[in-house]
């Protein structure tokens, strides 16, 4: 793994290339707590020129549910430009379920005025989808909610577009033989 970062007069160059990183080093960035895997790829970010780019693979990948069971690993793929005011992202996720977890987007995206690091824009336009069906518990997994625990067959197609400040969000998500359980007080 090898990675560059400067600071300089409010803004930010980096360039991370990596393989085979494991994913325990950097699970604090993580929402869950407990990943297990490994990545590779590239990302260069330039907030001065307004540029970046990302190509990421994670293969291996396991979360630990909240109930600290770990769920079944998966690959997935992280892709994203950024150029003109524009972030467009694409991510895949495959393994878990026999449909991909995958996310288009498109986003307005600026350097902070007060700092160096890119930031969502407060108006522009954005455009978004997300496509999925498989078990719930392993969405769940990725929001670390301690203490309860949700399964169940779900299905979700959603969009997003109009601008960022008041975006028009539609679809639909439908779960399944749906159970909720939490551990704390014994509901289920």
């Amino acid at each position: 793994t090898r990675a560059d970062f400067v600071l300089v007069a409010r803004a930010v160059r980096l360039h991370l290339d990596t393989e085979h990183l494991p994913l325990e080093l950097v699970t604090p960035l993580f929402l869950s707590q407990a990943a297990h895997g490994t990545a590779a790829g590239k990302m260069d970010i330039d907030s001065a020129k307004g540029t970046g780019e990302a190509s990421l693979r994670f293969e291996g990948v396991r979360l630990a549910s909240a109930d600290e069971r770990e769920q079944p690993a998966f690959n997935a793929t992280l892709d994203g430009s950024w150029a003109k005011g524009r972030l467009d992202l694409a991510a895949r996720a495959e393994g878990v379920s026999t449909s991909p977890f995958d996310l288009k987007a498109s986003l307005p995206l600026i350097r902070d005025p007060e700092g160096a690091w890119p930031m969502l824009a407060q108006k522009g336009p954005v455009s978004a989808s997300l496509d999925w069906e498989g078990p719930l518990a392993s969405l769940v997994a990725l929001a670390d909610v301690q203490g309860q625990q949700l399964s169940g067959d779900a299905k979700i197609a959603l969009s997003a577009g109009g601008d960022i400040s008041a975006p028009r969000v539609s679809g639909r998500a439908t779960i399944a033989n749906g159970v909720y359980e939490n551990f704390d007080s014994g509901t289920m």
